[in-house]
């Protein structure tokens, strides 16, 4: 979803837009990087979660292709259950502050 027209559509009582301004306030913050690398058969993508949306746009459009994926999800509950019932591996979880770490992989098709 975009966050700013969910804001003009008088929704933005949402939790992901409270930290999509948060990010941008007072303070040194980079903005959204994306490094798109490509050898004859694999195509890397590393990016800011700024780009998780329409990075999950285009593989569930991408239908016949094989994917893997490994990263962190930082999240304030822990959602090692649901990313396991997902078929998503959950290699480590580790707590800081109000949130947890999990750092993932996922191998699959897409």
């Amino acid at each position: 979803m975009n966050f700013l027209r969910d804001v003009f559509e008088d929704k933005e009582d949402q939790e992901y837009i409270h930290h999509k301004f948060v990010k941008y306030g007072r303070g040194g913050h980079e903005g959204p990087v994306a490094v798109i690398k490509k050898t004859r058969d694999v195509i890397k993508i590393n990016a800011s979660a700024d780009y998780a949306n329409i990075l999950g746009a285009i593989l569930l459009k991408s239908s016949d292709c094989d994917v893997a994926a490994k990263g962190n999800i930082i999240a304030p509950p822990d959602l090692s259950d649901k990313l396991t019932a997902s078929g998503i591996e959950v290699i480590k979880t580790r707590k800081k502050k109000k949130t947890t770490i999990h750092a993932i992989k996922y191998t699959g098709h897409a």
